[in-house]
C-alpha cells in the first residue's frame, strides 16, 4: 500500500513520466518532416482618403466634392486567401536522423522512468522494514524500561527497611535512569523512522 502511494504521489516519478510523454511527441514531430507541409494564409486590403488640401505645382487641384471615408473603404476593400504547399523529399536525411534521435532519447527516458519507479519501491520498501525494527525495538526498550522500574521499586522498598545497602539502591537507580534514556531515544527514533515514510511516500508536509 505504501509503495502504491508513493507511485502516485512523487513528484520526480510525475517528472519521469512527463518528459516521457514529451520524448514521445518529439517521435511525432520529426516522423512529420516525411509529409508535406500546407499552410493557409489570407488578408484583408482597402485604402481611402480625404483632403483638405491638395496642390499640384502650386495649383490648387482639390476635387469639387469628395466621398466619404467610410465609403471608400467599403468599396475599396478588397481580400486575399492562398495556399501554400511544400514536400521535402530531399533533405540529406536529416527527417530519418532526427526520428531515429528521438527514438533514443524516449527509450531512455522509458529506461530512466522505470529506474525511478524502482527506486522509489526499494526505498519506500526499506524504510517500511527500519520502521517495523524500530517499533519492535520500542516494544522491547518499554518492556525494559518496566521491568527496571519494578525492580527500582523493590529495592527502594527494601532499602528503606534496611534489608538491603545503598550500593544495590543506587544500581537500581542508575539502571532505570539508562532504561528511561533508551526508551526516550527509541520513541524519537521511531518518530523519525515514521517521518522517513513521510518522505519517501511523498505525503505533503
Amino acid at each position: 500500500a505504501l509503495v502504491k502511494e508513493a507511485l502516485q504521489q512523487r513528484i520526480d516519478l510525475r517528472s519521469a513520466e512527463l518528459y516521457t510523454n514529451y520524448a514521445d511527441w518529439n517521435i511525432k514531430k520529426y516522423k512529420s518532416g516525411y509529409l508535406p507541409q500546407v499552410s493557409l494564409f489570407g488578408g484583408i486590403y482597402n485604402n481611402g482618403a480625404y483632403f483638405n488640401t491638395l496642390s499640384v505645382n502650386g495649383v490648387s487641384a482639390q476635387p469639387v466634392t469628395q466621398e466619404a471615408v467610410p465609403n471608400q473603404l467599403y468599396k475599396n476593400t478588397y481580400g486575399l486567401v492562398g495556399i501554400n504547399a511544400s514536400w521535402n523529399i530531399f533533405d540529406k536525411y536529416y527527417t530519418k536522423s532526427g526520428v531515429a534521435m528521438a527514438k533514443i532519447l524516449a527509450d531512455n527516458a522509458r529506461i530512466d522512468l522505470q529506474d525511478t519507479a524502482i527506486s522509489i519501491s526499494s526505498t519506500v520498501k526499506l524504510a517500511y522494514n527500519d520502521y517495523v525494527n524500530a517499533v519492535q525495538q520500542m516494544e522491547t526498550v518499554d518492556k525494559g524500561y518496566t521491568a527496571a522500574q519494578k525492580a527500582f521499586e523493590a529495592v527502594t522498598a527494601r532499602y528503606k527497611e534496611g534489608a538491603t545497602d545503598f550500593i544495590t539502591a543506587a544500581n537500581a537507580q542508575l539502571v532505570l535512569l539508562q532504561a528511561s534514556q533508551n526508551k526516550a531515544q527509541a520513541s524519537v527514533n521511531m518518530m523519525l523512522q515514521k517521518k522517513v515514510i513521510d518522505y519517501y511516500t511523498g505525503v505533503k508536509q
